[in-house]
Formats: C-alpha cells, sequence, structure tokens
C-alpha cells in the first residue's frame, strides 16, 4: 500500500509541475525527479526528509488540491472491475490505484474552476454513476481535500477510517465523510466501560428501549438525516405528518431530548455513537 500511494504522489507531482525528492527511512535517495523505475521497485518510508522536500517545492507554486476518496467493494472479486470502471471515468489529471484487496482510491485534481462544491458532493455524484453503470456493489469513503500532494497518504486513511466507522454506525448508508465521524474517532479510543458511563449520563432510564426499538430507532435517524425537516422525513418513511409528530413526541419521551431542536439532535446523535461503539 505504501509503494503505491508513493507512486501515485510522483504522478501528481509530474503532472503539477514538481520536481520532488523521496528518500527512505536510512535517507537513500530512492527518487529524484526522474528515476521512477528505483521507487516503483523499493518499499519505500515517507521519511520526516522527505516531507519537508515536498513541502519546500510544493512553495515553489501555486498549491493543487485534490479530493481523495475511498471505494469498498462489499466482494473483494470485484475490485479489479471497479478499477476498470474508475480507470474509464478518470479524466486526465485524476489518478487511480487499489489501497487492499478489496477498496481503490480515487484521486481528482481540482481544477481552476471547480466542477464540485465539495469532495462530499463529488463522491455522491460518482457513486451514482457508478451505480448505474454496474452493478457492483461498494461503498465510498470521503477523505476530503489534500491541500498538497504530501497530504495524500493522510486524506487516504481518513477516507478508509470514515468506511469503517459508517459501516458500524449506519451500514445503509454508501457514502461516508471523515468529517461527520470525527467525533467517533474521539470515542474510538476509549475502553467499553468508559463508553457506557458517558452513554448513562446522556440517558434516561427509557433510552437504551429505544435503540433496541428499530422502527423508532430508524424514525430518529431519517429525521437527523433530512436535517430535521418533518415534510422530508415523513415522505421518506411512508408516514403521515401527524404520524411522525407522534414518534418525534415518543423519543421525547424515552429520552428527555427534542430532536426537532438543533442542540437536542447533536446530543442523541452522540448517544447513538455512544450506544454502538460500546457494544461493538
Amino acid at each position: 500500500m505504501q509503494n503505491d500511494i508513493t507512486k501515485a504522489i510522483i504522478q501528481i507531482a509530474e503532472s503539477a509541475g514538481l520536481n520532488i525528492k523521496i528518500y527512505s527511512e536510512d535517507d537513500g535517495l530512492l527518487y529524484n525527479g526522474a528515476n521512477i523505475k528505483a521507487a516503483s521497485e523499493t518499499t519505500v518510508t515517507m521519511s520526516p526528509e522527505y516531507y519537508r522536500e515536498i513541502q519546500v517545492l510544493a512553495t515553489q507554486k501555486k498549491p493543487q488540491m485534490y479530493y481523495v476518496l475511498s471505494i469498498t467493494v462489499e466482494d473483494v472479486k470485484y475490485l479489479t472491475e471497479l478499477l476498470d470502471h474508475l480507470v474509464a471515468i478518470a479524466e486526465d489529471n485524476d489518478l487511480v490505484m487499489a489501497h487492499s484487496d478489496n477498496t481503490a482510491v480515487y484521486i481528482k485534481t481540482i481544477g481552476k474552476k471547480r466542477d464540485y462544491r465539495s469532495a462530499g458532493e463529488f463522491a455522491h455524484t460518482l457513486y451514482e454513476n457508478l451505480s448505474g453503470d454496474t452493478k457492483i456493489k461498494f461503498s465510498i469513503g470521503v477523505g476530503g481535500i489534500a491541500l498538497t500532494i504530501d497530504e495524500i497518504p493522510l486524506i487516504i486513511d481518513r477516507g478508509v477510517t470514515a468506511y469503517r466507522f459508517g459501516m458500524l454506525i449506519d451500514p445503509e448508508n454508501h457514502v461516508y465523510s471523515y468529517k461527520e465521524y470525527a467525533l467517533l474517532k474521539i470515542f474510538d479510543g476509549m475502553q467499553s466501560e468508559a463508553l457506557t458511563n458517558y452513554f448513562k449520563m446522556l440517558s434516561e432510564p427509557q433510552t437504551l428501549e429505544l435503540f433496541e426499538d428499530a422502527e423508532m430507532a430508524r424514525t430518529a435517524d431519517v429525521f437527523l438525516k433530512k436535517s430535521l425537516n418533518l415534510s422530508e422525513a415523513a415522505r421518506l418513511l411512508y408516514l403521515h405528518r401527524n404520524t411522525l409528530i407522534y414518534r418525534l413526541d415518543k423519543i421525547e419521551d424515552m429520552t428527555g431530548l427534542n430532536i426537532r431542536y438543533f442542540s437536542d439532535a447533536v446530543i442523541f446523535r452522540m448517544m447513538t455513537i455512544l450506544s454502538k461503539l460500546k457494544d461493538k
């Protein structure tokens, strides 16, 4: 994986006109502008020296930005087919590569005129296009924007993390943003006992019953996803508006939170995360 990411950075740097150098962990020079073969055939460790070199050279020109996505297939046997589809739709300065047995990475170069307002918008568009062209089942982790080429490995990791957390919290979705799960990243390293204690601090006596009721839990989830919009949530849930209001009132009775208000919705979201993490 490290080797693939390094070769990707070399390609991106060359397309951006940057003359980069890459060093091994023992400070041996593995790549210097034209010697791609040495880098591609050697396991590369991205040393602090390498990062400094990239940063110095990147300041010589206007920095190029990149949307970075990870795309994970449910069945590993379809990864090659997915890569073929991604390569077919990639533009000249975009890059597609395998990241693991079941995950590809798409690095999209952002031009002077943005075709998409955010990495998330690009991810949703990519998902819709790929879903229409293939029957492969997959999900996308949105790492975000890499402001320089040396940030790309970090943003790739964020996309992979977004997918992992997204599948835990919201397996029915297909596009997961790292920003959405940044809070979950904070909780992820905690012991189960600590997570349980935090959950109890935020809960009412009947709160656990709510999360065990699939229908009520989905009602709350859809309402939050639709930005607390009653009409949109009722439409998606195939409920009469008054029925949805009744359920939201019941959620308030069980949790002490009126999720029609933003502040209570944030707390409820945190409780949902804690509930799933403590039981994983």
